[in-house]
C-alpha cells in the first residue's frame, strides 16, 4: 500500500486489488541501504508511511519487483474525496521556507513541519515551509476522505491554523462532526469540498513470497 498509493495509504485500501492472501498475515523486514551520495537528500525528506515521499514509494516499488517478482497494473478510476481549494478572502498564508526554531513540532514531509500549541483549551498548529500538496496529505489524516490539493498555489508557507473542538463548544459553533476535517480552515483562507476525484486502481497481476537474503 505505501509503494503505491496516495497518503495516508490506509484511506486507499479498495484501490489495490488481486493480492495474495499472504500480504495482509505474512510479516517481514526490509533492510535497505540509501547510497552516500543521496544520503544528505533523504534525511532530509523528513518522510514516514503514513505519508510516503514519492522518492520512499520509488523505492518500495523496486524492491518489490526485484525481490517479490511483483507484477502490477493500474488504470484510473474515480473515488470519492474533497478537493482543498481558495475560499472566498485572501488566503491567510505566507511564502516562507523558515522551520521552527530548535527540535520544535513534527515531521511533515518534504522537510514541512508543524508545531502544536493549546491556548485557553484551543489546539493551535503553526505550519512550517509546508506547501498546499503537502498540506492536504496532512488534512487526509483527519477526515473522512483523502484530500487533494486543487488551491494553486505553489510555494511552501507559514500559516496558524485552529483544531476544531470534538465536544460540543457553545451554540452556533461548528464541531467536528459538522465539517469534513476537524480544522477551521475558513481562518487561513482555504476550504474543502466534496467531490469524486481521480485516483489510480492498482491490478496485482502476480507476486511471489519474497525469499531472505
Amino acid at each position: 500500500m505505501a509503494a503505491y498509493v496516495s497518503a495516508p495509504y490506509w484511506k486507499h485500501l479498495a484501490e489495490v486489488k488481486g493480492a495474495p492472501a499472504w500480504v495482509a498475515s505474512d510479516k517481514y523486514d526490509i533492510r535497505a541501504k540509501v547510497a552516500p551520495p543521496d544520503v544528505t537528500h533523504w534525511q532530509s525528506l523528513n518522510q514516514n508511511f503514513g505519508q510516503p515521499a514519492p522518492v520512499l514509494q520509488e523505492m518500495l516499488r523496486a524492491v518489490l519487483a526485484e525481490r517479490c517478482n511483483l507484477r502490477i497494473h493500474g488504470t484510473e478510476t474515480m473515488i470519492d474525496g474533497y478537493v482543498l481549494r481558495l475560499g472566498a478572502k485572501s488566503p491567510a498564508v505566507v511564502e516562507s521556507s523558515e522551520l521552527p526554531v530548535g527540535d520544535q513540532g513534527f515531521d511533515l514531509i518534504e522537510g514541512a513541519k508543524a508545531v502544536q500549541l493549546t491556548k485557553d483549551g484551543e489546539q493551535i498548529y503553526t505550519f512550517y515551509n509546508t506547501s498546499m500538496p503537502v498540506f492536504a496529505g496532512f488534512l487526509s489524516l483527519s477526515s473522512q476522505y483523502a484530500v487533494r490539493d486543487g488551491t494553486g498555489l505553489s510555494g511552501t508557507y507559514r500559516f496558524v491554523l485552529p483544531r476544531i473542538a470534538s465536544s460540543p463548544p457553545d451554540q452556533g459553533t461548528a464541531t467536528q462532526m459538522d465539517v469534513p476535517v476537524p480544522w477551521n480552515l475558513r481562518a487561513i483562507g482555504l476550504k474543502v469540498d466534496r467531490e469524486k476525484v481521480k485516483s489510480t486502481l492498482w491490478i496485482v497481476d502476480s507476486m511471489e513470497k519474497p525469499s531472505s537474503n
